[in-house]
């Protein structure tokens, strides 16, 4: 039987969220956004901040995703759409994580052929919070609406990594680990793919399924940012999407303050050479890229930045990104419209 809610909620329904899921007392109101902040901030407290926003490769597994979409996107979940889509464009062209899965190298791998696989072939691609992919690295527009999901407790997370020598690992949602063998014998727990291209030359760009298809196991010569992304891959997995609600309204309230505490901190930082910039003078690709990969190792607010990023672009460190961020992520607030819910494992059990 399918269980579902109504799909826009009367005004009784936002009144109970909105008591359900009260706002603490030193958090921002969902119902207005944070003005701005001309008070000083050291360090720390910008670390303190953005403390919780980010991951990496030893602590991906999570239960709560954040995924950027359209306006149509939202109607067509409104009026009773799947949340994972087709993965393939219109065009024929395929992402650097079906691509990467596609490769040679990964034809006998048990992981590889079930990701591969019908089962998981609609997918919805999110982060672990809204800010790191308010921009995007290319041209792509990613949309203005904001997508909350989370896993049921059972789900399993893969980990992806084609450029190691062990290229898979699976952890449960809650943090624990999962022998692959394990893992292989309950596919139906599989929700989520932490995918990571950390090598700028492994891009793959518009491969097609045509006859200009780039075939796997050639390389495409575009240079692609390094970047990281959830792939979430399992409609059964997915105890509850929402959109709009309070409670993501005032996530994206909090990001608004962040990153106008960011911009403020990068006007009136004082540096060893006189910059007003701290991004840019601190800023290491390859630095950055072990971040991802060993966690924070020291308590400096940059790292604590770099744990949260998706992509590893040099202009995404700049203290121009801070500016375009929060108006970016005021403007998206703005946007936001009525507020929508579903739970599809429900219709599942």
């Amino acid at each position: 039987m399918r269980s579902r809610l109504p799909a826009v909620f009367g005004f009784s329904a936002l009144i109970f969220l909105s008591v359900a899921f009260s706002p603490g007392e030193n958090r921002a109101s969902f119902s207005t956004l944070p003005a701005k902040d001309d008070s000083l901030i050291s360090e720390a407290e910008l670390s303190a901040l953005f403390s919780g926003d980010g991951t990496d490769h030893g602590h991906f597994a999570r239960k709560t995703f954040y995924s950027w979409t359209s306006k149509e996107q939202v109607d067509e979940l409104r009026s009773g759409g799947t949340l994972l889509r087709k993965s393939k464009a219109d065009d024929g062209a395929i992402s650097v994580y079906d691509a990467a899965l596609l490769e040679h190298r990964f034809d006998k791998s048990p992981v590889a052929q079930l990701l591969r696989g019908p089962s998981f072939a609609k997918k919805r691609y999110a982060w672990c919070n809204p800010w790191a992919t308010v921009e995007t690295f290319s041209n792509e527009d990613y949309g203005d609406h904001l997508l909350e999901i989370v896993l049921e407790d059972s789900a399993y997370v893969v980990g992806f990594f084609p450029g190691e020598k062990e290229p898979f690992r699976v952890f449960e949602a809650g943090g624990k680990p999962v022998p692959v063998a394990e893992a292989l014998k309950h596919p139906e727990r599989w929700a989520a793919v932490y995918h990571v291209n950390e090598t700028p030359k492994r891009g793959w760009g518009k491969a097609k399924h045509d006859g200009t298809r780039l075939w796997p196991g050639k390389r495409f010569s575009k240079q692609v940012t390094p970047f990281r992304e959830y792939v979430i891959i399992n409609e059964r997995m997915i105890r509850q999407w929402s959109y709009a609600t309070p409670v993501l309204k005032e996530v994206l309230a909090q990001d608004v303050l962040k990153f106008r505490k960011l911009e403020y901190y990068c006007e009136t930082a004082d540096t060893a050479s006189g910059s007003k910039d701290p991004f840019q003078l601190g800023y290491n690709g390859q630095y950055v890229i072990a971040v991802w990969q060993n966690g924070i190792a020291e308590k400096k607010f940059t790292d604590v930045l770099w744990h949260g990023l998706a992509f590893a672009g040099s202009r995404y460190f700049s203290d121009v990104h801070a500016h375009f961020a929060e108006k970016d992520l005021a403007e998206k607030w703005k946007e936001q419209g009525t507020a929508v819910m579903d739970f599809p494992s429900r219709r599942y059990k």
